[in-house]
């Protein structure tokens, strides 16, 4: 059955790449390139060596994000939580909302090293019941230094950081909080806005080398826009064929979009289109990027019998590198400089894995078993040494 799996893998991505015809409207001309946050300074880990360190069970956790030696953890529960990256020991915390939490809590965690930024929603229990979303930012150890005004009634916040500016869009027709502002992350004074009301149909917000990218999708098919720090447009991209844009990845090697049955690539610079891939894949997986490669997971199909691991794209072609982990249904990925982790689930036997990869060439060089239940839902994080499992609680694996 594994050799049918890559067998189809193949047929999937050789027989659909092709260019794509449609071009960018160009806007400006900037002078410098975009590429993705600096590698790690420290001296890779022997992936060989890695184990569990800690288990922190206090929470169940939403979003994570490393910053030096501490982690910080946005929880179900609407709390953003420091902890010790080597003990997992509970260094602060400051809860988001003073009232009873309703809903579960949902967002992301972001950190430059001097401070932190928190996108928090509230979640409703029932259909119609109350939204809430916030931005926190936090100068110092759980220490709030501004925040964006508090949204509610189903609108909510985007955000995107990129050097010295938070780029927010929020979701939300009133004219004092505008389709999509940059604030000085360390006053919180808004820079510029755009009166548009086009947030509401952004799906992703995304930033690299103080440059800042929205994915929309919209009646006109798939767009991408893409604007320079001062918030001056840069180039704009429309396919009306463009299928449901569902997540965006700028890397080293280029910008991806990743939609419901087709992954395409693009010149980050020009906004031109490079190559295209009929290929249904799992967008709650998400995207990973590794030197020359393109990882991602496909999605859950019959003629996988809904078990088809993990591939690799060549960035340049979109031709297939390698498929690893065929038979196993994969949750999860996450890059760790020249390693690619990925989680998996064995139904038939109960069990969680955490499987570190090669990222150049697939080889699986360790597997740990996760004490999780496969009917969890679970989501990964790396940080410089360690990488760290969210499932109902929060798994932290180093050397």
């Amino acid at each position: 059955m594994i050799y049918l799996i890559i067998a189809f893998l193949l047929a999937a991505c050789r027989g659909t790449v092709g260019a794509a015809e449609s071009t960018p409207t160009a806007l400006a001309d900037p002078t410098d390139s975009v590429t993705s946050t600096a590698a790690p300074t420290l001296p890779p880990p022997d992936i060989t060596e890695t184990h569990l360190l800690w288990q922190w069970t206090d929470s169940v956790p939403a979003a994570l994000v490393a910053s030096g030696d501490q982690v910080v953890v946005l929880t179900t529960d609407g709390s953003a939580v420091w902890l010790d990256a080597e003990t997992g020991e509970r260094l602060a915390e400051y809860r988001l909302w003073s009232g009873i939490i309703e809903g579960a809590v949902t967002g992301e965690v972001y950190s430059d090293e001097e401070r932190v930024i928190v996108t928090a929603h509230q979640n409703p229990l029932l259909p119609g019941d109350g939204f809430q979303s916030r931005v926190v930012v936090f100068d110092g150890l759980a220490s709030e230094s501004w925040s964006l005004p508090e949204l509610s009634d189903q609108r909510y916040y985007l955000i995107a950081p990129t050097g010295d500016e938070l780029i927010a869009a929020a979701s939300s027709p009133d004219p004092a909080l505008p389709g999509l502002s940059a604030f000085d992350l360390d006053s919180g004074d808004r820079l510029w806005q755009i009166e548009n009301g086009e947030a509401l149909d952004i799906r992703q917000l995304t930033a690299a080398n103080e440059k800042m990218f929205a994915l929309f999708d919209v009646a006109e098919g798939g767009r991408i826009d893409a604007r320079l720090v001062d918030g001056t447009k840069w180039w704009e991209w429309i396919d009306p064929s463009a299928p449901q844009p569902d997540h965006l990845l700028v890397s080293d090697t280029g910008l991806y979009v990743m939609g419901v049955s087709r992954v395409q690539a693009f010149d980050p610079e020009r906004g031109t289109p490079r190559w295209w891939v009929d290929l249904a894949v799992s967008p709650e997986a998400g995207f990973a990027a590794a030197g020359d490669n393109l990882h991602l997971v496909p999605a859950p199909t019959a003629e996988t019998e809904f078990r088809s691991g993990v591939v690799s794209l060549d960035a340049s072609s979109g031709n297939l590198t390698w498929h690893a982990l065929g038979g196993m249904l994969v949750e999860a990925i996450v890059v760790q400089g020249d390693t690619l982790w990925v989680l998996t689930k064995d139904i038939d036997r109960g069990t969680v894995s955490l499987s570190g990869l090669e990222a150049l060439t697939g080889l699986e060089r360790v597997r740990l078993e996760v004490e999780g239940s496969p009917d969890s839902l679970y989501r990964l994080a790396a940080g410089d040494r360690n990488v760290y499992v969210l499932g109902d609680s929060l798994y932290a694996f180093g050397s």
